[in-house]
């Protein structure tokens, strides 16, 4: 993007797992999948956009996040989707959204900065995105290992 504060991207989903197994393929996930554009973009560290673009119509989510004291914050995802988009497809989406934000929880709550972490194929431009969010953090981060 052409705006510091901003940083945007496309993902793909490749299917959907029942209890995160791959043993569990949800049916047809795998060819509904190939047919949504999911594009995210954040605006600065709190404010991400997500638009998922589907044969059905397009859905918007819009997550805040909001510091409320140290090592807490408050996250709210509010959903939109145009008129096309059956209900049901919505809240269904709306509803993997959620779970989605619950499995992350897991891995905020834990964690740690490595200035060079494990990547796998797949991951996107994850250091590029690294460098972009480092411009948030204050001069004091680096007191606790984050060196930007």
């Amino acid at each position: 993007m052409d705006k510091e504060h901003m940083c945007s991207f496309e993902e793909r989903t490749h299917g959907l797992q029942l209890f995160g197994s791959p043993r569990l393929p949800v049916p047809l996930s795998r060819s509904v999948a190939s047919s949504i554009q999911t594009n995210v973009t954040f605006e600065g560290p709190t404010v991400v956009h997500f638009r998922l673009q589907t044969p059905l119509g397009v859905l918007r989510q819009v997550k805040t996040i909001l510091p409320v004291e140290p090592f807490k914050q408050y996250v709210e995802a509010r959903w939109y989707a145009e008129r096309s988009v059956p209900r049901a497809v919505a809240v269904a989406l709306g509803i993997i959204g959620g779970r989605a934000l619950e499995q992350d929880r897991e891995v905020w709550e834990n964690k740690i900065y490595h200035k060079k972490p494990v990547l796998m194929s797949g991951d996107g431009p994850f250091l590029d995105f690294m460098r972009w969010y480092g411009q948030f953090y204050s001069t004091s981060s680096r007191n606790f290992g984050y060196d930007w």
